[in-house]
């Protein structure tokens, strides 16, 4: 898990510039660590939105346990309520109700992309 800053910042044209070209500088590592990148956005100061886009199940990191995540992630969210938006890209079956009951329990929505 990689994060572009370490607190938020204003979203302003330098800001935006400097995320655009860190985001195309970006490899994919072999694995799907959500939950830790999940932890992480939860940790930050002042949020109330979170946007996880995934292509794929969670391979990587601290929990990998679909169910165990959803309950963790539930649970830590509980009294923050901060609202978690899911993006599944090519995804289906078992991962995509993952990322659908995600949303669902923490006050977002999942939509499926191309």
């Amino acid at each position: 898990v990689r994060s572009f800053r370490d607190e938020l910042v204003v979203a302003s044209s330098d800001e935006k510039e400097k995320a655009h070209d860190w985001v195309r500088k970006l490899r994919a590592g072999g694995g799907t660590n959500i939950y830790d990148a999940l932890v992480l956005a939860l940790d930050l100061k002042d949020i109330d939105t979170v946007f996880l886009l995934s292509d794929g199940a969670p391979t990587a990191g601290e929990v990998v346990e679909m169910d165990e995540i959803l309950r963790r992630i539930t649970q830590k969210n509980q009294f923050r309520r901060i609202r978690i938006n899911t993006i599944g890209i090519g995804v289906g079956g078992r991962t995509a109700r993952f990322l659908q009951d995600l949303a669902d329990r923490n006050f977002g929505e999942y939509v499926l992309g191309r």
